[in-house]
């Protein structure tokens, strides 16, 4: 297919969603598994080595950035992956056919916000532009936040709040603390009391910038 320079295409899929439909053509052929996801799981894994068998045959191939990742874990998942730190767990990968120095694995703190400012570093692109994600560059107090069903869901470096609009639910060490049992907002912790700061202050800066019309650098 040709398309006119610079490319930029978003695929969505659903094959390993609820109801984890997978084509007429294909039943039987991936393993059935424990869990209702996996056969659909088999079928999207087939699907990309499909595409990626195509992909290799274009001519925009080796100048492409690939980025894969999820927008939450499966509904069956259990333990760490059944609340709502573990639910949002999922893998973000970067592949760029033309750069074998792009490998490896890094479990820093990382966002679907924080894509885009990645993407514009790794391609050069300088100008302005707005972003809630976290600097490429920041190292320490990186930051995570989505809101479902009313409340805010807050990673900080080790600390994960919840805040309804009003008032902060609980702070959990989140990686000592994986089953979110022990709530310890409350007691005296400066750094618990940043990352509600600065909760507060993206929200207050995401929700003026909408009401102003200024989502822009």
């Amino acid at each position: 297919t040709d398309f006119s320079k610079p490319i930029f295409s978003v695929i969505f899929t659903l094959s390993s969603h609820n109801p984890y439909a997978v084509p007429a053509r294909y039943k039987g052929k991936f393993p059935i598994g424990t869990a209702k996801i996996h056969e659909s799981i088999g079928y999207a894994d087939f699907a990309l080595m499909q595409y990626f068998a195509s992909a290799k045959k274009q001519v925009w191939y080796k100048n492409t950035l690939f980025v894969l990742t999820a927008d939450h874990t499966s509904s069956e998942g259990t333990g760490y992956y059944s609340n709502d730190v573990g639910r949002y767990a999922i893998p973000i990968v970067f592949f760029d056919p033309s750069n074998p120095k792009l490998k490896g694995i890094d479990s820093t703190i990382f966002q679907h916000s924080d894509i885009m400012p990645y993407v514009f570093k790794y391609i050069g692109f300088s100008s302005k532009f707005l972003n809630y994600g976290n600097d490429v560059n920041l190292k320490e107090g990186r930051f995570v936040i989505n809101f479902s069903n009313g409340v805010y869901h807050f990673i900080y470096d080790d600390y994960y709040l919840l805040f309804n609009g009003v008032e902060v639910l609980g702070a959990f060490r989140w990686k000592d603390d994986r089953l979110l049992k022990h709530n310890i907002y409350g007691t005296k912790n400066d750094t618990i009391q940043k990352a509600e700061t600065l909760l507060k202050a993206c929200i207050q800066s995401f929700n003026s910038r909408v009401i102003n019309n200024k989502l822009t650098p």
